[in-house]
């Protein structure tokens, strides 16, 4: 019964793709090889000749849907060529015909091939499973988050792989990867973003990773502290499990590919208080898109301020001897220092601020004089230009004065002079 309706498939699919494409499928039928039938039926159903078969062409070319849930190996939500063939030949195993040499050596390279990358990949991860073994931060999270990031860097190799062998175009690997895209951040993957590469989605996790660790590192020091009140401990035992619990995750983080600032020399309850500035430093940083020399300079700031603090605390042999009115005078002072002196700090900030934009400014006026002075320039030489142009029109237009004719002497009119006698009275 099975074998029948296996058939019968195999008879509407290929009668589905007759219908819709008749010059590929003669195309078709005339090829010598079944692996050439293969990629000929592949070739029609594949209408955006992307080299993979989605779920729309999966329904137009009457393929069922559980089809797609047997043979898509990488998890794309569609068939590619790779794995069209593999369906195409156990279909042809169903229906008792010839599949021909080319097609299952095709079909067991592929399998090989396959099966080789699972290999790889499961090296991989039990490698970074034994690597990770010693440390307890990263136990469970870490390993889950780190098995939903390969599922999207899997997908995202096939997809790179099926779009380089279809030679699709640039429009049609920015749709896929919208789509590979869409579908990782509705599943929860990591690091998985509107264009987003491969070092996007591992920088994410790490800070994800780092946050993990944060907020394990204040429970244990919340949970540690509560043992310290109840008296299991002393106050030097308390101080090395701080320690250790700091050095702890400073090794975590460092390992996770991030920065992280050195907490050393702050005491206990200081360092939860500066853990609760960074995660909401980092949410500031977050949302309005900080570089991350600007994040670590106001993390160092941060620490800087809490270690100034902690240095100008008063000891116990400075407060010795002072009654609890004088000790509460003495520390409403050190407050008050403490906001004079970031007030200053941030009176000078202001200060840089104002003279960055003074000679913003000032650069802003010399640049619009330059140009004010430019477009006089210009306006002069156009009328110059213009002047000279109207000059040669007038003289092309003036005709040249002829000189005037030399009178003609006529040799014939001329008279002699008379010559008058004297004549005498």
């Amino acid at each position: 019964m099975r074998r029948n309706t296996l058939q019968l498939v195999t008879a509407s699919f290929l009668v589905g793709l007759a219908l819709s494409a008749p010059a590929l499928a003669q195309e078709a039928q005339e090829s010598t090889t079944p692996l050439d039938r293969a990629n000929q039926t592949f070739k029609a159903a594949d209408k955006n000749n992307d080299g993979t078969l989605d779920l729309q062409e999966v329904a137009q070319a009457q393929i069922p849907r559980s089809v797609v849930q047997t043979w898509d190996k990488d998890k794309s939500r569609g068939l590619s060529r790779d794995e069209f063939l593999g369906y195409y030949r156990q279909l042809m195993v169903n229906a008792g015909k010839p599949t021909g040499a080319d097609l299952d050596a095709k079909v067991k390279r592929i399998e090989a091939a396959r099966k080789a990358q699972q290999d790889r990949e499961a090296r991989r991860r039990a490698q970074a499973a034994n690597q990770q073994s010693g440390s307890d931060a990263t136990s469970g999270d870490a390993n889950a988050s780190e098995s939903t990031a390969d599922k999207y860097k899997r997908a995202q190799a096939a997809l790179n792989d099926r779009l380089s062998r279809a030679k699709a175009s640039r429009e049609t690997a920015s749709k896929e990867q919208a789509k590979l895209t869409d579908r990782a951040r509705n599943a929860g993957v990591q690091g998985a973003t509107a264009g987003a590469s491969g070092a996007d989605a591992q920088e994410t996790d790490a800070q994800e990773t780092v946050k993990t660790v944060r907020e394990r590192l204040a429970r244990a020091e919340a949970a540690l502290a509560k043992r310290a009140g109840k008296g299991d401990m002393t106050r030097e035992q308390y101080d090395a499990l701080q320690e250790k619990l700091a050095d702890r995750a400073r090794g975590v983080s460092a390992g996770s590919g991030t920065e992280t600032s050195d907490l050393s020399g702050v005491p206990a309850a200081a360092r939860q208080k500066l853990e609760r500035a960074f995660v909401a430093l980092e949410k500031r940083a977050a949302a309005g898109n900080w570089s991350r020399e600007k994040l670590a300079q106001e993390k160092q700031e941060l620490t800087k301020r809490a270690r100034d603090a902690e240095a100008d605390k008063p000891t116990g042999a400075e407060t010795e001897g002072l009654t609890p009115l004088e000790r509460r005078q003495r520390e409403a002072r050190r407050r008050a220092a403490e906001a004079q002196k970031a007030a200053a700090e941030a009176k000078q900030r202001a200060e840089r601020a104002a003279a960055a934009r003074q000679r913003a400014a000032e650069a802003k006026r010399q640049s619009d004089a330059a140009a004010r002075q430019r477009a006089q320039a210009q306006q002069a030489d156009a009328a110059a230009r213009k002047r000279a142009a109207e000059a040669r029109e007038r003289a092309k237009q003036k005709p040249a004065a002829k000189p005037a004719p030399k009178p003609v002497k006529d040799k014939r009119t001329k008279q002699k002079p008379v010559k008058l006698k004297r004549t005498e009275p």
